[in-house]
C-alpha cells in the first residue's frame, strides 16, 4: 500500500453500508479514496497489518497516509479529506470520542435493521 492512498473499507454485506459507499463517490469529485470490502483480500491484509482482524466488519475502517482509523474518528477523517463542503463536518472533532463512538456505535450496531443485508 502507498502512503498515499486513502482506502475506505465497509461492510459490503450492509444496504446502508454500499449506499453511504454511492454517496461518498458523488461527493468525492476529485477520485481520491478507494474502497473495499471486509470480504476482500485487500482488506484482509490491511486489517492483519493493523491488528484490527478480529475487528472485521463490526465498523468502518478509513487508511490515509498509513495511518488507520475506525468508527467516528474514520468518518471524520474522510469528510475531512473530501474537502468543502464535506470538512465543515471536521469540526464535530471536538465532541469527546466516548460521545461520537457511543452514537457511531448505536448507527453501526443496527445497520442491518436500518437498511437491510444484501
Amino acid at each position: 500500500m502507498s502512503s498515499s492512498q486513502k482506502i475506505v473499507i465497509y461492510d459490503q454485506v450492509c444496504v446502508m453500508c454500499s449506499r453511504t459507499i454511492l454517496l461518498l463517490q458523488k461527493a468525492d469529485s476529485a477520485g481520491i479514496l478507494s474502497y473495499t470490502g471486509y470480504q476482500t483480500p485487500e482488506a484482509s491484509r490491511l486489517l492483519s497489518e493493523a491488528g484490527l482482524e478480529s475487528e472485521a466488519g463490526k465498523y468502518i475502517v478509513y487508511v490515509s497516509k498509513g495511518k488507520f482509523y475506525t468508527r467516528s474518528r474514520a468518518v471524520l477523517e474522510i469528510m475531512r479529506d473530501l474537502g468543502f463542503p464535506w470538512n465543515l463536518l471536521y469540526l464535530f472533532i471536538i465532541v469527546p470520542p466516548f460521545i461520537r463512538n457511543f452514537v457511531y456505535g448505536f448507527i453501526a450496531a443496527h445497520r442491518h435493521r436500518f437498511g437491510g443485508r444484501v
